[in-house]
């Protein structure tokens, strides 16, 4: 992994909205790594070189699942659009994927938040 100095103030501030809608709480922070926690579920947003990978889980024993496999379960006719940031500077990169997993989370994260992992099966269909 491969963050930088501020990557956790950014995720707080950049998804400031849906850690206080869904009541998610800072379990662990540093460089390239935030862990938030609900009574729900727990999210991973954690930075590599010039993107950001979300992952997620219904329980702390449970396996992280990530988001590739949940959209295409989920959501297999809708169209996800990434920012292709290989040709920008490692933090600008990093932050603009961060609003791209932001808008992500916003359009199709609602199950997660909510709880509802009812559809677990169909993402194991997809990994």
């Amino acid at each position: 992994m491969h963050g930088y100095k501020d990557f956790s103030k950014d995720v707080r501030s950049i998804f400031k909205d849906i850690i206080s809608k869904y009541s998610l709480n800072i379990l662990e922070e540093s460089e390239y790594a935030v862990v938030l926690k609900s009574k729900n579920c727990m999210i991973q947003i954690s930075a590599e070189f010039t993107y950001v990978e979300l992952a997620f889980k219904e329980n702390e024993n449970d396996e992280w699942m990530i988001l590739g496999p949940y959209l295409s379960a989920l959501f297999p006719n809708e169209k996800i659009t990434i920012t292709d940031n290989s040709d920008m500077v490692h933090k600008d990169a990093i932050k603009s994927s961060l609003y791209d997993m932001l808008n992500i989370i916003q359009r199709f994260g609602e199950p997660i938040l909510s709880g509802d992992f009812s559809w677990v099966d169909e993402y194991n269909k997809h990994i």
